[in-house]
């Protein structure tokens, strides 16, 4: 039985997420300082002044792309203090809708949806492993909540043979372009399906990137640039951890214990995605494929153990729990097992601040905590054949 047909799930989700609420309010209440979200919203205001939101110098450089300024426009009268509110309101439904979709999307004859105790595990596990990375959400007002809501949201559409999953997916690459990659590899493995509507992603997308363009073209254009220089010195600093953020990428981990040069770096890390990705195309076409390959290039290029990015993990340990109870061996939970000693036992607050500093995050112990998860999807896409993910 689905998910959305069985009443008693429904309702030991709407009372889990009810609780959630609460504990997240008071959170919310104690820690909340919206600097991220009013650097995002004031973003708006350079539309009337004429002056460029992008500021390489400074501490934390706006780095979405100009239309994001233009949505921001229409709220520049409206006071900080229901912003801060609104926002905190949406990121409770899109929470609850992302874990909505992940059980829908799970087998009907899954144990996660036939008996309570594996449903309730999967309903808190997850949240558990990325809590540190919902606080920073919740505390600064970032938006990657917002954007792993389009792409799970945008992958679920797009399951049911809708236009408006890819439309979603790609909205998020004007904020951050890394968000590019699922629908680039859906599209890949999926092309037959998305052929018949790539039209109308491609009308969508030149309007969205137009949007500054009514305000001034030479305006628009400079923008752009100016953007295009914010993303590639910011990114690159982040990638190298140049900033002292904490950032475990297994890329900063090439270029400064291995020694290796940006370049053969970057190569070297590319090759594995361009081969999956073709891989994907010719022969597998499976879901747990796209899934892993998504996080090899978080892996790789993003700090997906720093405080800001953790939350995109809750996807890949709610399908790794689902496939723990489906095949009933506890072998196949010691994936979540090494995830949850990196991401709790190897925290400063464990280790002291000395050992984490000069050992943790220096071989970028979290990252590498997070591999066995990326081989169990490889394994399980392996066995599962072509096409029988749980859509």
């Amino acid at each position: 039985m689905k998910f959305s047909s069985n009443r008693d799930l429904k309702t030991e989700f709407v009372f889990f997420h009810g609780v959630f609420a609460v504990g997240l309010l008071f959170y919310f209440v104690r820690r909340y300082n919206g600097f991220d979200l009013e650097l995002a919203v004031r973003a708006g205001s350079s539309l009337l002044t004429g002056q460029s939101p992008y500021d390489i110098s400074a501490n934390s450089p706006f780095r979405y792309a100009p239309w994001w300024c233009v949505l921001m426009l229409p709220i520049q009268w409206v006071s900080f203090r229901f912003i801060h509110w609104g926002f905190f309101g949406c990121t409770l439904l899109m929470l609850g809708r992302i874990q909505w979709i992940l059980l829908e999307m799970t087998p009907q004859d899954s144990p996660l949806l036939c008996r309570k105790g594996p449903f309730r595990w999967a309903l808190i596990l997850p949240w558990i492993l990325v809590l540190r990375g919902l606080g920073a959400q919740i505390e600064g007002g970032n938006t990657n909540v917002l954007l792993l809501y389009l792409s799970v949201e945008g992958a679920y559409q797009f399951f049911k043979n809708r236009s408006i999953g890819l439309l979603l997916m790609w909205a998020g690459v004007g904020v951050k372009p890394q968000f590019g990659l699922l629908p680039f590899l859906l599209s890949l493995a999926y092309w037959s399906r998305v052929k018949r509507s790539i039209s109308v992603v491609a009308l969508f997308l030149v309007a969205l990137w137009a949007l500054p363009f009514p305000f001034g073209w030479d305006q628009g254009l400079r923008w752009y640039q100016d953007w295009l220089s914010v993303i590639r010195i910011s990114s690159l600093d982040n990638l190298l951890n140049r900033t002292g953020n904490g950032n475990m990428s297994i890329f900063s981990f090439f270029v400064h214990i291995g020694h290796m040069s940006e370049k053969l770096a970057y190569v070297g890390l590319l090759i594995p995605v361009v081969g999956w990705g073709v891989y994907l195309s010719r022969k597998n076409r499976d879901v747990l494929a796209v899934l892993a390959l998504s996080l090899w290039i978080n892996l790789s290029f993003s700090p997906v153990s720093f405080a800001y990015t953790e939350l995109l993990l809750v996807v890949p340990v709610f399908y790794a729990l689902v496939f723990c109870f489906d095949r009933k061996q506890l072998i196949y939970g010691l994936p979540l097992c090494v995830l949850a000693f990196g991401e709790w036992l190897l925290s400063f607050d464990v280790v002291g601040r000395e050992v984490f500093n000069s050992i943790v995050v220096h071989y970028r112990l979290h990252t590498w905590c997070c591999v066995p998860l990326l081989v169990y999807f490889w394994q399980s896409a392996q066995k599962r054949g072509s096409d029988n993910q749980s859509t």
